[in-house]
């Protein structure tokens, strides 16, 4: 890591920080769940209601797996969970709901849920019938729900078969992350309007010769010598003062295209945890 006269902020403080000024409210409010709208809860159309969630994503619906970043005994847990989308991409009704394990039997589910094809109409559920903040991204292959009364992310769910693939040094998702765009930092956010989704104002961009810097607010608060980035997207993660940060990259289908995501967490020394996304422009 590169320090110069002195030191960056650390990446656990940062993390921790980085969100406080994170939207206004036009850009947390609703939008569309496209690649470059941020679509949360609270826009100006009427919200599903739980009873509303439940028949939308009862039956049978289309199967596939997300991965699910969320806090556990040791640290933050990925896990591919099974995942039934109910309805048309067209369709107004529509629900994602992920199961808590790898069997879709599984009832205590976290759901994202429309009834305007996520145009503003959107709810989240975190366990079923609990309703709570969220945004949803990248045309529905991103949402995370909140902690309630807290900006911290209780889970993060990223389609899985866009995972790009890793190996024990990081080499491979360090050598395949774009190069000079600003990844925006993406995650909940507690203000003076309560809890919601919505982008954050840390921007992570990698040069061309594949360092990295991570800037807030305009501020450089952290540089990664281009030797040291394979850490952070490895197995094993980038140890520093007893915290251990893990990214991981996505290569998710939009519109005809496809965005990159990280996925960034950090397992503190205290025992905390931090997670969020930075997603392509």
């Amino acid at each position: 890591m590169s320090k110069g006269n002195k030191r960056p902020l650390a990446m656990a403080a940062w993390a921790a920080t980085m969100l406080a000024a994170a939207c206004a409210l036009s850009a947390c409010g609703g939008g569309g769940g496209s690649d470059d709208d941020d679509s949360g809860s609270g826009g100006s159309a009427t919200p599903p209601t739980a009873g509303q969630a439940a028949t939308i994503c009862s039956g049978s619906g289309s199967a596939t797996l997300y991965d699910v970043y969320f806090p556990g005994a040791y640290g933050i847990t990925r896990a591919a969970r099974a995942t039934e989308v109910h309805g048309s991409a067209s369709a107004a009704e529509q629900c994602i709901a992920v199961a808590a394990s790898t069997a879709q039997a599984d009832s205590a589910q976290f759901q994202a849920v429309t009834t305007d094809a996520w145009a503003d109409a959107i709810s989240y559920f975190d366990p079923s019938a609990t309703s709570v903040a969220g945004g949803i991204r990248l045309n529905q292959k991103l949402f995370i729900t909140c902690q309630s009364n807290s900006d911290a992310v209780k889970h993060l769910a990223v389609l899985s078969s866009g995972r790009v693939a890793t190996d024990v040094f990081g080499s491979t998702q360090a050598a395949n992350v774009a190069r000079s765009v600003g990844f925006q930092s993406y995650g909940c956010v507690q203000d003076s309007t309560g809890v919601h989704a919505g982008n954050g104002s840390a921007v992570a961009t990698f040069a061309s010769d594949g360092s990295l810097t991570v800037k807030d607010s305009g501020s450089t608060v952290l540089t990664v010598a281009a030797a040291d980035v394979p850490a952070l997207f490895s197995d094993s993660g980038y140890a520093e003062d007893g915290e251990v940060f893990r990214w991981q990259l996505y290569q998710l289908p939009v519109d005809g295209g496809s965005k990159q995501v990280i996925v960034h967490t950090v397992q503190k020394a205290s025992g905390g945890y931090g997670v969020l996304a930075f997603i392509q422009p």
